[in-house]
């Protein structure tokens, strides 16, 4: 008998999907930057720990769904620095490997 797969391809009988996997769902649904730093700043509070997965989608919506106002300002937005130091800290830690 197969279990019952639910989103994400998890099996239900495992229980709720991790954090990181709901933030990355989260993430992924923004439709602007603007949302995208609210929901990493949301999980930064809440001290949910940003994985590579996190990082990447972070970014890849921020380059997505930002303007030009976005990215003529985005080293002044908090948030992105937070992302770009994390990704930097990651990439680091890889190199050693």
């Amino acid at each position: 008998r197969q279990a019952r797969r639910g989103r994400g391809g998890r099996d239900q009988k495992r229980g709720p999907l991790p954090l990181q996997i709901k933030l990355n769902q989260r993430l992924a649904a923004c439709s602007s930057a603007v949302e995208v730093f609210e929901e990493v700043d949301s999980a930064r509070a809440e001290a949910i720990p940003l994985n590579s997965v996190n990082l990447a989608t972070a970014l890849h919506r921020v380059a997505r769904c930002g303007n030009a106002d976005v990215f003529r300002n985005l080293a002044d937005i908090p948030t992105y620095n937070f992302l770009v130091h994390e990704v930097s800290d990651v990439l680091q830690c890889a190199s050693r490997f």
